[in-house]
């Protein structure tokens, strides 16, 4: 009987090893795949659960691909003319049914929620370990699962203000028992994703200190990014309530003297940090590591390069302009070292999923959608990060494109603009850019275009014949 493959990949979870319920996520290389039924005791179950983080940091999904893909959307960077043929087609925005890359990042964001139900659903049979300590694995994995599926729901499916929530998103799938499930829409797998937070909430622990696991404020800072990505009134009056909670906790702004590509990027676990995906020295993917394709001085491929009209848009004074920005020996092209050197290893880079200072433009742009100023003013919130980047505080009464416009300086390069754009029907201008590849945008991609989704990947719609229709378009 055909079986559709993400649902094959419930059957198995990823197991690395480790002795304790500990702080420190076990660094090792994901393991091999064991059946489901792995899962027998409380030191099986702790293997489950690191399996989870293990995926995150996968090269199609945080360990370069997902991020990358999006950011390739918006008008940050460009790919050069010469290139080595990797993920040109979210930069020319002509997705295919067949394409490679979105197939992987689907297969590998549905191994994830697999991973995370064998953990919650297997949980009830393990017998040892305090309640705690389970109620905290389980915590984990939920809040993998509500990552896996807010990142899933925001490339193939419509922003939720567009027909509230109606149109069809992924599958939504708890268990392993469904195996021709079909589409859900956009409302419900946000649903499921709050849901999740919601409930991790309690069990996870109150630490600031380790960034490597899900914490209580990991999964608020979640909740605030999909409360915003919402966008509703009640919704934004949630994301600044969860924003503040975080803000609150105690984290620190990385000063504009250690924001460089040498120190806040080449270290992960920074005061600034609330979760990151770490990637250890013994994760060396060579070539393939996140920051090889945006550096060729390191002997990289150097295809993805920084818009020159954008670096010139910092202020001379700002950090971001002269410590992640600088000009690559080799092509002589403007190009970023957010990712450039972790560990003495060229292209290593440990993602940074949540931080502080994106808590303080969630908080920013929801009052000003608001019209309200609780927990801050906008202008006190934006000038929180600007005076840790070496520039003034910010003066005036900021608009929305004030906020969205200061949040690219200080996310750029890391797949936030073109969703933070998209989801607020605003087009993002993509020019022609001297030496760069063809970015079929002439006209630039209107808001409406059914290129502005990804297609469900063929593979699904073969095996599956109730995941159809695709997306308009495919």
């Amino acid at each position: 009987m055909k079986k559709i493959y993400i649902i094959a990949l419930f059957l198995f979870i990823g197991s690395a090893f480790m002795s304790s319920c500990k702080k420190e996520l076990n660094q090792q290389p994901d393991g091999a795949l064991l059946d489901e039924t792995a899962i027998t005791d409380f030191q099986t179950l702790q293997a489950a659960t690191i399996g989870c983080y293990n995926t995150i940091v996968d090269l199609n999904w945080y360990g370069r691909n997902y991020p990358t893909m999006l950011e390739l959307r918006g008008s940050n960077m460009f790919i050069a003319s010469a290139n080595s043929n990797r993920l040109t087609a979210p930069y020319q925005y002509n997705f295919t049914v067949a394409n490679a890359d979105v197939a992987s990042t689907w297969n590998t964001i549905y191994k994830a929620i697999a991973r995370a139900n064998n953990v919650i659903t297997r949980s009830g049979i393990v017998t040892d370990g305090t309640p705690e300590d389970k109620a905290q694995l389980i915590a984990e994995a939920k809040f993998v699962r509500a990552l896996a599926y807010f990142d899933l729901t925001r490339i193939f499916g419509q922003p939720y203000p567009v027909n509230n929530g109606a149109s069809l998103s992924v599958p939504l799938i708890l268990n392993p028992g469904i195996t021709q499930p079909k589409r859900n829409t956009v409302a419900e797998v946000y649903a499921q994703v709050i849901k999740d937070l919601t409930e991790a909430k309690p069990n996870l622990p109150t630490d600031i200190v380790n960034k490597f696991r899900a914490s209580r404020f990991a999964a608020s800072a979640l909740l605030a990014r999909v409360y915003l990505y919402k966008g509703d009134a009640a919704s934004n009056a949630l994301a600044i309530a969860e924003a503040t909670t975080v803000i609150n906790a105690g984290y620190t702004m990385t000063t504009a003297s250690s924001y460089a590509g040498t120190i806040f990027w080449a270290n992960p676990g920074q005061n600034e940090e609330i979760f990151t995906a770490k990637i250890s020295q013994f994760q060396d993917l060579g070539s393939d590591n996140y920051g090889q394709l945006y550096v060729s001085e390191l002997g990289g491929y150097g295809d993805i390069r920084v818009n020159p009209a954008f670096r010139n848009s910092y202020a001379d004074a700002d950090v971001r302009k002269t410590q992640v920005i600088k000009t690559d020996a080799t092509t002589d092209d403007y190009i970023t070292t957010k990712f450039y050197r972790q560990d003495n290893i060229p292209g290593l880079y440990s993602p940074k999923i949540l931080r502080l200072s994106e808590m303080y433009f969630i908080r920013a742009e929801a009052n000003v959608k608001l019209n309200t100023a609780t927990g801050a003013a906008p202008a006190d919130d934006l000038s929180s990060v600007r005076t840790m980047r070496g520039l003034p505080a910010y003066t005036g009464t900021p608009t929305l494109a004030n906020v969205l416009t200061e949040k690219n300086f200080e996310f750029a390069f890391e797949g936030h603009q073109w969703q933070d754009n998209f989801r607020n029907g605003i087009v993002t201008v993509r020019p022609q850019i001297t030496g760069a590849l063809n970015n079929n945008s002439s006209s630039n991609i209107a808001i409406s275009d059914n290129k502005q989704l990804y297609p469900i990947p063929q593979r699904e719609a073969d095996a599956n014949p109730n995941i159809k229709p695709n997306n308009p378009g495919y």
